[in-house]
């Protein structure tokens, strides 16, 4: 399964990067909405975890491009 993290909090999406490869996972992140619709048009991505509020987008806006 590949995940995609999206945070503007650098410490945030590192930690749950880390958490989720030691469990297995292909996991890539962003920290900008910007950077995840990047990351969204070229590759398949199976979930993805963002945060709500970033200052360049927010998770809603992602979520309703990726559907």
């Amino acid at each position: 399964m590949k995940i995609l993290i999206v945070d503007d909090e650098v410490d945030i999406c590192e930690l749950l990067v880390e958490n989720l490869e030691d469990e297995g996972f292909d996991v890539k992140s962003a920290n900008s909405g910007n950077e995840a619709l990047k990351i969204l048009e070229k590759n398949h991505i199976d979930l993805v975890v963002t945060d709500v509020r970033m200052p360049d987008g927010d998770g809603i806006h992602i979520l309703d491009t990726v559907r």
